[in-house]
């Protein structure tokens, strides 16, 4: 009899290799989750039949998907498209569509990456690496939505080219960190609104670089980079290009030249990066994207002909339920009002609003509230009459381990020296506190603030601002530091504070009300299970006027 133990190592290999095929295949077909309602889809999806399992039709790789947010849909060229899932292999042609509260984040072959904002459509339109002769290009597209990128410099690589083009511009990098913004603007026709570009200012702060509105369009297109510099050229002008600087913006339009560069407001440039960042793993969820009153804010950038440009990209979030916080545990400020006076209620550590035991505390009289409800009013007096009553609340922003707003409870309120009212907005954040902080924590926390200034008529609301904190902790102490809010110029300076294994922290620092300097104090603790955001309120004084608000902030 021959031997046949060659025969059958080969079976076994051959066995075991077509084994591990399968498995690979299987895992790759899983399903990923129920498929969105056709109503959440884009018009051209509508009627497709979108895969609930991984299904490519490329052959050219070039990249991966780190990580999905919400739903996300890859649509090939060839037809089939899928809900996207962390992990899959992207190819030319593939075309990335973001829904409404979902991002995603994908990395290309060679290390440049790209972060995709809600409500987005981002090709991949031509991807070339040679590293014998030590080359590599991209050319990506964005058709509606917003991106970021990181446009990585590589000794390997000596001509390395990323191109993003939009319905207005074609923008060029050998290495930055940069976005782009295309907006629809409803019941127009064709495409163009703003685009921005920005670069790294001397501070570290993240710059737009552009932005135009054009009225006859209906798009608008945006580009921003941090670091490098980035080319604007208008596809339909040959008049010119331009390169922008640190801290820099230009604005190009259908048919028109790129204008000359000049200074970013700060606020904008927060905006998009708060809608754009997406962690590259971790608790799986975007940070806080907020509203505002009304579902858009009048920011400082003036157009060509001088009107605000209003920033219609942070819309109420079309997210499930299953995408918000199970408990509310947080803090609540508030401004009384009671004939020409105010007196501020602050919560000074988590309270739990659930249990309609939501504290907030004026020295020694307080406020005590549920999610809906004012249930009980002490001040100097005594015992305020007619209530409980409920909030008016309106809801800025959430995520899936956050909730933040502003409420009023405009009903009178009798006491001896009332009649009392909470007519200015106060503020509230609440969710699902971090029950149990990691061993450790390091790093820079930044994000959005908002807030009102005490006025008998009902207040001057702020809008959106900017928040950021310097946070350490180990071994059960934790230390704040460099905390800055700040919504024109009113807020809270250099703050600092210490915590403990609570979570709890109440930083003070100089207070700003309207230009006039004073006391100010910020009171927060932290959320989702890596304590990976963080939120509270604030309450500050100068000038004898006073202010309170929110904040919202994600680990950077």
């Amino acid at each position: 009899m021959r031997p046949v133990f060659g025969k059958t190592l080969f079976s076994i290999l051959l066995l075991t290799a077509l084994f591990f095929a399968l498995s690979a295949t299987s895992a790759l077909a899983a399903v990923r989750g129920p498929a969105a309602d056709k109503n959440r889809l884009p018009a051209e999806l509508k009627d497709q039949d979108i895969k609930t399992f991984y299904a490519p039709a490329g052959t050219k790789k070039t990249g991966t998907i780190q990580t999905v947010i919400g739903q996300v849909i890859v649509a090939p060229d060839a037809g089939n498209p899928y809900y996207a899932a962390a992990g899959d292999t992207l190819f030319e042609k593939d075309v990335v569509i973001t829904l409404a509260g979902s991002r995603c984040r994908f990395q290309l072959i060679g290390g440049d990456v790209a972060m995709i904002g809600e409500n987005t459509h981002l090709g991949i339109k031509s991807f070339k690496r040679n590293p014998e002769q030590g080359t590599r290009s991209s050319i990506l597209t964005v058709h509606k939505g917003k991106a970021m990128f990181y446009t990585l410099q590589s000794l390997k690589f000596r001509n390395n080219l990323m191109q993003v083009e939009i319905p207005t511009a074609v923008c060029r990098t050998s290495g930055a960190k940069w976005g782009v913004e295309v907006t629809e603007m409803p019941r127009r026709p064709l495409a163009s609104r703003p685009i921005l570009v920005a670069d790294n200012s001397p501070d570290g702060g993240f710059r737009h670089l552009a932005t135009y509105y054009y009225t006859g369009q209906s798009m608008s297109g945006t580009v921003t980079s941090a670091i490098g510099p980035v080319t604007i050229n208008s596809p339909t002008n040959s008049t010119g290009s331009v390169m922008l600087t640190s801290g820099q913006m230009a604005t190009v339009g259908p048919g028109a030249g790129p204008t000359s560069p000049v200074t970013t407001p700060q606020a904008i440039a927060s905006a998009f990066l708060a809608s754009t960042f997406v962690p590259a793993s971790g608790d799986g969820v975007a940070p806080p994207s907020p509203q505002v009153p009304g579902g858009s804010i009048v920011l400082n950038n003036p157009t060509p002909g001088g009107t605000p440009l209003r920033d219609d990209t942070n819309l109420v979030q079309q997210q499930n339920a299953s995408t918000r916080p199970t408990r509310h545990e947080g803090f609540a400020v508030g401004m009384l009002t009671n004939g020409g006076g105010a007196g501020t209620y602050i919560s000074p550590t988590s309270q739990d609003f659930d249990a309609g035991q939501g504290m907030a505390y004026n020295a020694t009289p307080y406020a005590r509230m549920s999610t809906t409800t004012l249930e009980e009013l002490q001040v100097l007096q005594g015992t305020a009459g007619n209530l409980p009553q409920t909030l008016v609340k309106n809801e800025l922003g959430y995520n899936a381990y956050m909730e933040w707003g502003s409420w009023t409870q405009p009903v009178e309120m009798s006491a001896t020296g009332g009649p009392y009212v909470f007519n200015n907005k106060g503020y509230y954040v609440w969710g699902d506190r971090t029950t149990t902080l990691p061993a450790t924590i390091s790093g820079t926390y930044r994000g959005d603030a908002y807030g009102t200034i005490w006025s008998a008529g009902g207040g001057t609301d702020l809008g959106k601002g900017t928040v950021s904190m310097d946070i350490s902790y180990a071994g059960g102490a934790g230390t704040i530091s460099n905390f800055n809010l700040l919504i024109g110029n009113t807020g809270i300076q250099n703050g600092t504070a210490t915590f403990n294994t609570t979570g709890n922290y109440m930083v003070t620092g100089t207070g700003l009300v309207a230009g006039q300097t004073g006391t100010g104090t910020a009171n927060g603790n932290f959320y989702g299970p890596s304590a990976n955001w963080t939120g509270g309120v604030w309450k500050a004084e100068g000038g004898g006027q006073n202010a309170n608000g929110n904040f919202v902030a994600t680990k950077q």
